[in-house]
Protein backbone atom coordinates (compact mmCIF):
# COMPACT_ATOMS: atom_id res chain seq x y z
CA UNK A 1 0.00 0.00 0.00
CA UNK A 2 2.93 2.39 1.02
CA UNK A 3 4.95 1.75 -2.31
CA UNK A 4 1.56 2.14 -4.54
CA UNK A 5 1.20 5.67 -2.80
CA UNK A 6 5.24 6.73 -3.48
CA UNK A 7 4.94 5.43 -7.12
CA UNK A 8 1.87 7.55 -7.57
CA UNK A 9 3.89 10.79 -6.06
CA UNK A 10 6.55 9.88 -8.02
CA UNK A 11 4.74 9.52 -11.01
CA UNK A 12 2.94 12.73 -10.05
CA UNK A 13 6.50 14.41 -9.86
CA UNK A 14 7.20 13.43 -13.21
CA UNK A 15 4.66 15.02 -14.97
CA UNK A 16 5.16 18.40 -13.09
CA UNK A 17 8.73 18.23 -14.05
CA UNK A 18 7.46 18.37 -17.94
CA UNK A 19 4.33 20.77 -17.57
CA UNK A 20 6.49 23.10 -15.17
CA UNK A 21 8.88 22.95 -17.93
CA UNK A 22 6.22 23.70 -21.05
CA UNK A 23 4.02 26.73 -18.44
CA UNK A 24 8.28 27.95 -17.86
CA UNK A 25 9.11 28.19 -21.29
CA UNK A 26 6.07 29.29 -22.76
CA UNK A 27 6.37 32.65 -20.02
CA UNK A 28 9.29 33.22 -21.65
CA UNK A 29 8.37 33.38 -25.04
CA UNK A 30 4.80 35.32 -24.60
CA UNK A 31 6.83 37.91 -22.62
CA UNK A 32 9.84 38.51 -25.19
CA UNK A 33 7.09 38.58 -27.93
CA UNK A 34 5.10 41.04 -26.24
CA UNK A 35 7.95 43.23 -25.26
CA UNK A 36 9.33 42.85 -29.19
CA UNK A 37 5.55 44.13 -30.18
CA UNK A 38 5.72 46.97 -27.45
CA UNK A 39 8.76 48.33 -28.95
CA UNK A 40 7.69 48.03 -32.93
CA UNK A 41 4.63 49.76 -31.56
CA UNK A 42 6.51 52.67 -30.03
CA UNK A 43 8.90 53.08 -32.96
CA UNK A 44 5.98 53.09 -35.15
CA UNK A 45 3.93 55.33 -33.35
CA UNK A 46 1.95 57.34 -35.72
CA UNK A 47 3.96 56.36 -39.17
CA UNK A 48 1.69 53.58 -39.68
CA UNK A 49 -1.39 54.65 -38.25
CA UNK A 50 -2.96 54.68 -34.77
CA UNK A 51 -5.68 53.08 -33.42
CA UNK A 52 -8.63 54.96 -32.01
CA UNK A 53 -12.22 54.27 -30.73
CA UNK A 54 -14.61 55.94 -28.67
CA UNK A 55 -17.83 55.46 -26.70
CA UNK A 56 -20.75 56.73 -28.89
CA UNK A 57 -23.96 56.59 -29.57
CA UNK A 58 -25.87 58.28 -32.52
CA UNK A 59 -29.49 57.99 -32.24
CA UNK A 60 -32.69 59.84 -33.99
CA UNK A 61 -35.41 61.85 -32.56
CA UNK A 62 -38.42 61.91 -34.05
CA UNK A 63 -40.41 65.23 -33.17
CA UNK A 64 -43.68 64.51 -35.49
CA UNK A 65 -44.67 62.37 -32.52
CA UNK A 66 -45.23 65.04 -29.90
CA UNK A 67 -47.77 67.84 -29.67
CA UNK A 68 -46.72 70.28 -31.99
CA UNK A 69 -46.01 72.76 -29.00
CA UNK A 70 -43.54 70.22 -27.06
CA UNK A 71 -41.71 69.79 -30.16
CA UNK A 72 -41.08 73.26 -31.03
CA UNK A 73 -39.67 73.94 -27.38
CA UNK A 74 -37.82 70.53 -27.37
CA UNK A 75 -36.36 71.28 -30.62
CA UNK A 76 -35.18 74.56 -28.80
CA UNK A 77 -33.74 73.40 -26.36
CA UNK A 78 -31.13 71.18 -27.95
CA UNK A 79 -30.40 73.40 -30.86
CA UNK A 80 -29.73 76.17 -28.35
CA UNK A 81 -27.55 74.33 -26.04
CA UNK A 82 -25.48 72.88 -28.79
CA UNK A 83 -24.89 76.00 -29.97
CA UNK A 84 -24.13 77.50 -27.06
CA UNK A 85 -22.22 74.75 -25.15
CA UNK A 86 -19.06 73.07 -26.55
CA UNK A 87 -19.76 70.04 -24.61
CA UNK A 88 -22.63 69.71 -25.68
CA UNK A 89 -26.11 69.72 -23.01
CA UNK A 90 -27.20 65.83 -23.21
CA UNK A 91 -27.22 64.74 -19.70
CA UNK A 92 -26.50 61.10 -19.39
CA UNK A 93 -28.63 59.17 -16.58
CA UNK A 94 -28.58 55.53 -15.27
CA UNK A 95 -31.80 54.97 -16.95
CA UNK A 96 -33.42 54.68 -20.77
CA UNK A 97 -34.00 57.50 -23.04
CA UNK A 98 -35.99 59.92 -21.54
CA UNK A 99 -38.08 62.89 -23.88
CA UNK A 100 -40.03 65.66 -21.86
CA UNK A 101 -40.64 69.33 -22.45
CA UNK A 102 -37.69 70.57 -22.49
CA UNK A 103 -35.25 67.62 -21.40
CA UNK A 104 -33.46 65.22 -23.20
CA UNK A 105 -31.72 62.34 -21.45
CA UNK A 106 -29.95 59.52 -22.73
CA UNK A 107 -28.27 56.36 -20.62
CA UNK A 108 -24.76 55.12 -22.52
CA UNK A 109 -22.66 53.08 -19.58
CA UNK A 110 -22.68 55.77 -16.92
CA UNK A 111 -20.10 57.59 -19.29
CA UNK A 112 -20.37 61.79 -19.47
CA UNK A 113 -20.89 61.83 -23.24
CA UNK A 114 -20.60 65.30 -25.13
CA UNK A 115 -22.76 66.52 -28.44
CA UNK A 116 -20.33 65.80 -31.14
CA UNK A 117 -22.74 66.82 -33.96
CA UNK A 118 -26.48 67.44 -34.40
CA UNK A 119 -28.75 67.72 -37.91
CA UNK A 120 -32.50 68.76 -37.78
CA UNK A 121 -34.37 67.29 -41.11
CA UNK A 122 -37.32 69.92 -41.40
CA UNK A 123 -38.82 67.48 -44.14
CA UNK A 124 -39.04 64.27 -41.64
CA UNK A 125 -38.95 65.87 -38.60
CA UNK A 126 -36.18 64.54 -37.13
CA UNK A 127 -32.88 65.45 -35.39
CA UNK A 128 -30.09 62.84 -35.91
CA UNK A 129 -27.82 63.55 -32.94
CA UNK A 130 -24.12 61.83 -32.50
CA UNK A 131 -22.55 61.93 -28.78
CA UNK A 132 -18.92 60.40 -27.79
CA UNK A 133 -17.46 59.93 -24.89
CA UNK A 134 -13.78 60.72 -24.22
CA UNK A 135 -11.63 59.25 -27.48
CA UNK A 136 -9.30 56.06 -26.13
CA UNK A 137 -5.42 55.41 -28.28
CA UNK A 138 -5.00 52.03 -27.48
CA UNK A 139 -1.08 52.37 -28.66
CA UNK A 140 -0.17 55.75 -26.95
CA UNK A 141 3.41 54.91 -26.18
CA UNK A 142 2.78 55.76 -22.36
CA UNK A 143 0.21 53.16 -21.71
CA UNK A 144 2.67 50.96 -24.18
CA UNK A 145 5.37 51.08 -21.57
CA UNK A 146 3.49 50.63 -18.63
CA UNK A 147 1.94 47.07 -19.68
CA UNK A 148 4.63 46.35 -21.19
CA UNK A 149 6.62 46.35 -17.90
CA UNK A 150 3.33 44.84 -15.84
CA UNK A 151 3.69 42.19 -18.71
CA UNK A 152 7.58 41.51 -17.67
CA UNK A 153 6.94 41.67 -14.15
CA UNK A 154 4.49 39.06 -14.25
CA UNK A 155 6.47 36.67 -16.36
CA UNK A 156 9.36 37.38 -14.38
CA UNK A 157 7.13 35.99 -11.36
CA UNK A 158 5.74 33.34 -12.93
CA UNK A 159 9.39 32.08 -14.28
CA UNK A 160 10.34 32.10 -10.77
CA UNK A 161 7.65 30.07 -9.00
CA UNK A 162 7.78 27.64 -12.15
CA UNK A 163 11.85 27.12 -11.66
CA UNK A 164 10.94 26.24 -8.28
CA UNK A 165 7.85 24.10 -8.99
CA UNK A 166 10.40 21.91 -11.05
CA UNK A 167 13.01 21.59 -8.53
CA UNK A 168 9.58 20.12 -5.84
CA UNK A 169 8.66 17.78 -8.67
CA UNK A 170 12.32 16.57 -9.43
CA UNK A 171 11.83 15.51 -5.64
CA UNK A 172 8.78 14.12 -5.75
CA UNK A 173 9.97 12.31 -8.66
CA UNK A 174 12.61 10.38 -6.71
CA UNK A 175 11.59 10.48 -3.36
CA UNK A 176 11.03 7.51 -1.06
CA UNK A 177 8.23 9.72 1.48
CA UNK A 178 7.05 12.96 0.72
CA UNK A 179 7.37 14.01 4.00
CA UNK A 180 11.22 14.59 3.93
CA UNK A 181 13.01 18.27 4.99
CA UNK A 182 14.24 19.09 1.23
CA UNK A 183 10.48 18.70 0.14
CA UNK A 184 9.12 21.28 2.71
CA UNK A 185 11.89 23.54 2.19
CA UNK A 186 10.70 23.61 -2.00
CA UNK A 187 7.25 23.73 -0.92
CA UNK A 188 8.45 26.93 0.51
CA UNK A 189 10.30 28.51 -2.01
CA UNK A 190 7.17 27.89 -4.12
CA UNK A 191 4.60 29.58 -1.55
CA UNK A 192 6.95 32.97 -1.50
CA UNK A 193 7.19 33.13 -5.46
CA UNK A 194 3.94 33.22 -5.45
CA UNK A 195 3.33 36.26 -3.47
CA UNK A 196 4.55 38.49 -5.80
CA UNK A 197 1.93 37.05 -8.19
CA UNK A 198 -0.58 38.74 -5.74
CA UNK A 199 0.72 42.28 -6.82
CA UNK A 200 1.80 42.00 -10.37
CA UNK A 201 -1.48 40.39 -12.27
CA UNK A 202 -3.63 42.71 -10.52
CA UNK A 203 -1.30 45.37 -11.84
CA UNK A 204 -1.31 43.56 -15.48
CA UNK A 205 -5.28 43.26 -15.30
CA UNK A 206 -5.47 47.54 -14.24
CA UNK A 207 -2.97 47.97 -16.95
CA UNK A 208 -4.84 46.08 -20.01
CA UNK A 209 -7.98 48.07 -18.63
CA UNK A 210 -6.23 51.37 -19.04
CA UNK A 211 -5.05 50.38 -22.71
CA UNK A 212 -8.96 50.24 -23.47
CA UNK A 213 -10.52 53.07 -21.18
CA UNK A 214 -7.72 55.50 -20.04
CA UNK A 215 -8.73 54.68 -16.12
CA UNK A 216 -6.21 52.33 -14.42
CA UNK A 217 -7.72 50.63 -11.34
CA UNK A 218 -5.65 48.28 -8.89
CA UNK A 219 -7.54 45.79 -6.90
CA UNK A 220 -6.00 42.97 -5.10
CA UNK A 221 -7.06 39.50 -6.31
CA UNK A 222 -8.56 37.71 -3.50
CA UNK A 223 -8.92 34.13 -4.77
CA UNK A 224 -4.86 34.46 -5.71
CA UNK A 225 -4.28 35.69 -1.63
CA UNK A 226 -6.16 33.14 -0.94
CA UNK A 227 -4.43 30.05 -2.95
CA UNK A 228 -0.89 31.29 -1.23
CA UNK A 229 -2.13 31.20 2.50
CA UNK A 230 -3.51 27.49 1.29
CA UNK A 231 -0.33 26.37 -0.35
CA UNK A 232 1.12 27.53 3.13
CA UNK A 233 -1.16 25.99 5.03
CA UNK A 234 0.07 22.64 3.04
CA UNK A 235 3.85 23.53 3.72
CA UNK A 236 3.53 23.47 7.79
CA UNK A 237 1.50 20.12 7.05
CA UNK A 238 3.73 18.23 5.47
CA UNK A 239 6.64 20.11 8.03
CA UNK A 240 4.84 18.15 10.07
CA UNK A 241 4.87 15.26 8.29
CA UNK A 242 8.24 15.27 7.73
CA UNK A 243 8.98 15.25 11.79
CA UNK A 244 6.52 12.69 12.52
CA UNK A 245 8.59 10.41 9.67
CA UNK A 246 11.95 11.78 11.32
CA UNK A 247 11.18 10.38 14.58
CA UNK A 248 9.56 7.24 13.32
CA UNK A 249 13.00 6.71 11.60
CA UNK A 250 15.27 7.42 14.79
CA UNK A 251 12.52 4.79 16.71
CA UNK A 252 13.22 2.35 13.94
Amino acid sequence: MKENVVKKVNGFGKIGVVVGHVCRGFSVVAAIGILLFSIGSILLAGKLGDVEYYNGVKWTLNLASFDEEDREEILSEIMESIENDAEGNLVIQESELKVAKGEVSLAVQNDDMSVVSAEYDEENETILIDTRAEDINIFMPLKVVITTICVILTAVAEVITFTFVIKLCRKFKTCETPFSQPIVNDLKKVTLSLIPWCITYPLLEASLEMMATNRFAFSLDLGLIFVVFAINALTYIFRYGAMLQQESDETL
